[in-house]
């Protein structure tokens, strides 16, 4: 028997394939509510060198190692993070603003002081 992906039907209450429910509503998913996600293709972690095979797996290795997956941001914060990162590649954040303000006058005071 082939395999299949079966959702819930909204009115019946009945699991269905996802061709019964395109059929049926024209689209596989009437009720949007709900979405059980297929499981991650297998892959090697970049950090350990291990092999990770399912979502959980990827969680606890998240977790243990205090990283995250780049696909958990969007597009916009990303490109807003590449920024902040160049800006303060150059010394062009506020802080280094303001570390530059503090030097020049402790430079000022220590040439008075003399």
């Amino acid at each position: 028997m082939a395999r299949a992906t079966y959702r819930q039907d909204p009115e019946t209450g009945k699991f269905e394939t996802l061709e019964f429910l395109e059929e049926k509503y024209g689209t596989a998913r009437p009720n949007k509510n709900h979405l059980i996600m297929p499981d991650i293709k297998e892959f090697r972690s970049p950090i350990t060198g291990e092999i990770i095979s399912s979502r959980p797996k990827l969680k606890a290795h998240n977790r243990k190692h205090g990283v995250t997956n780049s696909e958990d941001y969007s597009q916009e914060y990303m490109v807003k993070r590449s920024n902040e990162r160049v800006k303060k590649a150059k010394g062009q954040t506020s802080e280094d603003k303001a570390e530059r303000i503090e030097l020049i006058k402790h430079q000022l005071e220590k040439q008075r002081g003399r």
